[in-house]
């Protein structure tokens, strides 16, 4: 089920743009906008999200497998981008203590 994350301390619901906003950050942890604590992104959100940038390079092979214009190859990898990334909130789960990578 699709659901913006949850801070794990006070229990009250990020809005998708708070994550959006919060996610462009350097530091490997968020600050809850409702409490200001620091969250992690578990282990399992960061492997999902990770798994997800590989989708957008295959449409780059869609023009070499189907016969179609160079320029529908590159408008598909755009249209996966944006859409993988604006569902980046909904994957993501928040912890309380940070995780190993692996």
């Amino acid at each position: 089920v699709f659901h913006v994350p949850i801070c794990q301390h006070c229990h009250k619901q990020w809005s998708w743009k708070q994550v959006m906003k919060r996610s462009f950050t350097l530091n490997h942890f968020l600050i809850c906008p409702h409490c200001g604590e620091k969250q992690y992104v578990t282990k399992r959100s960061r492997r999902s999200s990770a798994a997800m940038n590989f989708i957008p390079p295959l449409f780059i092979l869609f023009p070499l497998l189907f016969n179609v214009s160079v320029w529908i190859g590159i408008g598909l990898v755009v249209a996966s981008g944006v859409l993988l990334y604006s569902f980046y909130p909904f994957i993501i789960e928040l912890s309380n203590e940070e995780e190993a990578l692996w």
